[in-house]
């Protein structure tokens, strides 16, 4: 049993399972890879057809696609962490500030 590739089969089939349920942000923090998978900017596609009628796309031909810059993105690994409240360190002088905040 291979436990790294097990991992990675687990990590794969998470991602596809939760595509569309925004748990991806949670899963690349608790599993301390976003460097890796998130330290690229951000990328969508525009889609252009030609059809007969936009309710029918029975009569949609001639598919095309341009990839686009949708959004900068740079992690900083303070990111894992979100700050506290200055109401919360207020109430504690106790507390310490995550670290880069």
């Amino acid at each position: 049993m291979n436990v790294l590739r097990d991992n990675e089969e687990y990590r794969n089939e998470r991602r596809i399972e939760m595509a569309f349920e925004e748990q991806r942000y949670f899963d690349v923090r608790r599993w301390m890879i976003a460097p890796q998978a998130m330290d690229h900017n951000a990328k969508g596609i525009e889609i252009y057809v030609q059809g007969q009628s936009r309710p029918e796309r029975s009569t949609y031909h001639d598919y095309q696609y341009n990839t686009i810059h949708v959004q900068d993105r740079k992690w900083e690994d303070k990111m894992y962490f979100v700050p506290i409240t200055q109401d919360e360190m207020n109430r504690n002088d106790k507390l310490v500030q995550n670290p880069g905040y």
